[in-house]
C-alpha cells in the first residue's frame, strides 16, 4: 500500500484509492479480532476464493489454537501488528478522516493490539523461579532451526524488566533467537504513538488512549536502555536482545571497487 501512498487523499466514493486503504484496515481489522497473534490468513469470505492448505504448518503445534479454514499460518510477528498501526497512520495523515476510524471494528482490534504487545512483555522465569504460562507458543516439526522455537515453544529465555515487546518470529517469517526484536519493537513504537493521534481524535476514549500513550513511552525508553550494545565500531542498535546481556548484531558491509 506505500506505493500508493504519495497518490491518497481525502476520498468517499467507493472507486477511490481511500476507499481501498479503507477496506484494507478493515480487513486487517477483521483479521486482528479473529487471532491477532497470527501473521497470515486465508482469502476473505467476499472473494469466494477457497482457503489453500499450507503442508509447512499441517503439524504446527500453536497456542492459542486457531482454525486454518480461517488463517493460514500462525507465526506471532510483532511486526504485524505495527503494519496495522502503519497503514491506519498513513491513512489518517493524509486524509484527516477521523469519522472512519468510528466505524466498525478499528477501536476493538486496537484493543487486541495491545493485548498482544501487553501480554508479550511477561517475562520468561516468574520471581520464584517458576516458568511463566504464556499466551502464545509454536512448536513445528522441521529440519530447519528458524521455523520453530525452542524450549517447548516458549523461545530462548526472556528476561524482566527489559520493557520490550517479544516477538517469535521475524518480518521473514524466520525464528527470532532473542525475542527482544528491536526493529520490529522500534516499529511498534512508532506508529503506536501516532495511533495515540487517531484515537484522540475519535474521542471518547480516554482510557485506551491513555493506554497507548504510556506504551508508547515506556517502549522508547526500553529500546534505549536494552537495545544500543557496544559493537567494535561503537554503540549500534543490536538487532535483537534477552535482558540477560545476549546481542544478536546485524552488520552491513559495503564493499568497494577502486
Amino acid at each position: 500500500m506505500q506505493s500508493y501512498l504519495p497518490l491518497l487523499t481525502a476520498n468517499n466514493s467507493l472507486n477511490s484509492l481511500a476507499s481501498l486503504y479503507r477496506g484494507v484496515i478493515n480487513l486487517q481489522a477483521r483479521y486482528l479480532l479473529l487471532d491477532p497473534y497470527c501473521n497470515s490468513f486465508q482469502p476473505p469470505v467476499e472473494s469466494h476464493i477457497s482457503p489453500s492448505m499450507n503442508g509447512a504448518a499441517s503439524d504446527d503445534t500453536v497456542r492459542p489454537n486457531y482454525t486454518n479454514t480461517s488463517v493460514f499460518e500462525c507465526k506471532y510477528e510483532l511486526d504485524s501488528l505495527a503494519a496495522f498501526l502503519e497503514v491506519s497512520t498513513n491513512y489518517y495523515n493524509a486524509t484527516q478522516d477521523a469519522t472512519f476510524f468510528k466505524k466498525y471494528n478499528w477501536v476493538s482490534a486496537i484493543e487486541n493490539v495491545m493485548m498482544v504487545a501487553e501480554d508479550m512483555m511477561v517475562p520468561t522465569y516468574q520471581p520464584n523461579g517458576n516458568v511463566s504460562e504464556l499466551s502464545y507458543s509454536f512448536t513445528r516439526l522441521t529440519t530447519r532451526a528458524s521455523e520453530t522455537q525452542e524450549n517447548d515453544g516458549l523461545g530462548n529465555p526472556f528476561n524482566n524488566g527489559t520493557g520490550l515487546i517479544r516477538s517469535f518470529f521475524r518480518p521473514s517469517d524466520d525464528a527470532t533467537i532473542f525475542q527482544g526484536f528491536i526493529p520490529a519493537n522500534m516499529m511498534f513504537q512508532r506508529y503506536l504513538e501516532s495511533a495515540v493521534i487517531i484515537m484522540d481524535a475519535i474521542g471518547g476514549q480516554d482510557v485506551l488512549c491513555g493506554r497507548m500513550g504510556n506504551l508508547a513511552s515506556s517502549l522508547r525508553t526500553a529500546i534505549t536502555n536494552n537495545g544500543i550494545v557496544n559493537a567494535p565500531v561503537g554503540q549500534i542498535y543490536a538487532f535483537e536482545v534477552d535482558g540477560y546481556f545476549g546481542q544478536n548484531i546485524m552488520v552491513s558491509l559495503v564493499s568497494r571497487l577502486y
